[in-house]
């Protein structure tokens, strides 16, 4: 239906179980595939391969998928999330650099890193050192923040690579739109980004974060999109469950993913 109607497919996936014939099937639907990584060896996508019965030949499986895409030139994006695995040490941070490279050389241009969440709304020490080293990273060897798009420019390396949520907040600096909807505003209700697909066939919101807990996995996108929480969590203080004087509200909104107590 969807290739039908536009011409073009997307699909999200681990990668673990991707065959050639389902290559062949992205080829034919003009598939956009995101991929969800943490790394290029078992070490950095050891997040990933928690849960698998032999989780070294897990991984060879995933990329052996991953250049069964590759090779076939399939159009690729990549979700990595920033685990102690892949980001905890600054010896971490230097192999995942060097995964951000592979994936530009195979020509991915864009990649969104999701810091893992923990529930307890403590954050990793860590996490601050690992953002602002991959800030570097990305000032350094990917210098693509955008420009007017009416200017040329030459991009770095073998494909330009907007690197989130880096290009987000650039973006958003400059007044453009293209930004990840937490930095555009937080309705969990009626999402633009996120529509999921239940078991059952129907359709719910966000699911980020413990949403599914609170119910919201229940209700149907498509709504009109307001700012009522948004707001409310503005102006309620944090002591009664808002966000009023947070320092980082300008970063997260109220995201359900990297709000501590998903208010």
């Amino acid at each position: 239906y969807e290739f039908e109607r536009t011409g073009k497919t997307g699909i999200q996936t681990g990668l673990l179980g991707l065959t050639a014939e389902h290559v062949d099937l992205f080829t034919a639907y003009n598939t956009h595939v995101g991929i969800s990584l943490d790394g290029h060896t078992r070490k950095l996508n050891a997040g990933r391969l928690a849960n698998a019965p032999e989780p070294e030949m897990a991984h060879a499986d995933i990329m052996d998928a991953f250049r069964l895409l590759a090779d076939a030139g399939v159009r690729m994006s990549c979700i990595s999330v920033l685990r102690e695995h892949n980001a905890g040490t600054p010896e971490a941070r230097s192999e995942f650099r060097d995964f951000l490279r592979m994936l530009a050389g195979a020509g991915i241009d864009s990649v969104r890193l999701l810091p893992e969440s923990t529930r307890e709304g403590t954050g990793h020490v860590w996490l601050a050192d690992a953002l602002i080293d991959l800030w570097e990273f990305y000032l350094s060897d990917y210098a693509i923040i955008r420009r007017d798009p009416a200017v040329d420019y030459q991009p770095w390396g073998p494909e330009r690579m907007d690197l989130q949520p880096y290009q987000d907040i650039c973006n958003r600096m400059m007044g453009m739109p293209d930004a990840v909807c937490s930095m555009s505003g937080c309705d969990p209700w009626a999402t633009s980004a996120e529509v999921t697909i239940l078991a059952d066939g129907s359709t719910g919101c966000c699911v980020r974060g413990p949403a599914g807990q609170d119910g919201i996995l229940a209700l149907n996108p498509g709504g009109e999109r307001t700012r009522l929480r948004e707001e409310s969590l503005m102006s309620t203080p944090q002591e009664f469950g808002g966000c009023k004087g947070c320092p980082w509200w300008f970063v997260c909104r109220g995201c359900l993913l990297y709000t501590s107590d998903a208010a």
